[in-house]
């Protein structure tokens, strides 16, 4: 279809008027992901949910940007979940690690480094990431061994540590070993659990 402007004038006010209506779209700010409303707003926007504050788990990794973790609260065994935005972008970590790495320097830092900063607060942000044995260990006879972070013969990076799992309702621990590998592009690889264990804590 066509507009013919018999005014001259229209023409270029028009061109303007346009003009103003991208740059105003351009420059709207998108969502508020530097408080935890904004998160919890753009969250159950994108997901079509109505989850509340007390349902949402929020995490920031201090030395990453342009991330935000979240997970889903079970009252039975604290948060879960691998969910996150990189910038605007909500995803799994499955489909979001290689642009939340790139967006981190992947590409110019020493991605060991960064591979273990994403293995910790990121991949493994609701479980805590063990640096040193604790008593529980030798309770029940297993050898720890401390993080390692290598790259492999064709720029993978893998990295190996023990974890935390979250506390649950049964008076016990429960502790595993994984594997995360990086591929050299960024995406994320192979995860395998290497070894588990639980310690029960039995009243006497």
């Amino acid at each position: 279809m066509k507009i013919i402007l018999k005014n001259r004038l229209l023409a270029p006010l028009l061109f303007l008027f346009l003009n103003l209506l991208a740059c105003n779209a351009l420059s709207l700010p998108l969502w508020d992901l530097s408080t935890d409303d904004g998160v919890l707003q753009a969250y159950n926007t994108i997901t079509e949910q109505n989850l509340a504050s007390t349902d949402v788990c929020i995490h920031r990794p201090a030395n990453l940007k342009e991330v935000v973790v979240i997970g889903l609260f079970a009252h039975d065994a604290g948060c879960r979940g691998d969910e996150m935005f990189v910038g605007q972008t909500l995803g799994h970590f499955d489909n979001l690690t290689d642009d939340g790495l790139k967006a981190n320097g992947w590409n110019g830092r020493t991605r060991e480094e960064l591979a273990r900063l994403w293995t910790e607060d990121v991949l493994l942000a609701w479980r805590t990431p063990m640096q040193t044995a604790n008593d529980d260990f030798a309770r029940a006879g297993v050898t720890f061994t401390p993080p390692v972070v290598q790259t492999l013969a064709d720029d993978r990076v893998q990295v190996e540590l023990w974890v935390r799992e979250p506390a649950g309702m049964l008076p016990e621990a429960n502790y595993t070993q994984v594997r995360i590998v990086f591929e050299a592009d960024g995406n994320l690889g192979e995860q395998t659990v290497l070894n588990q264990f639980t310690v029960s804590f039995e009243e006497e």
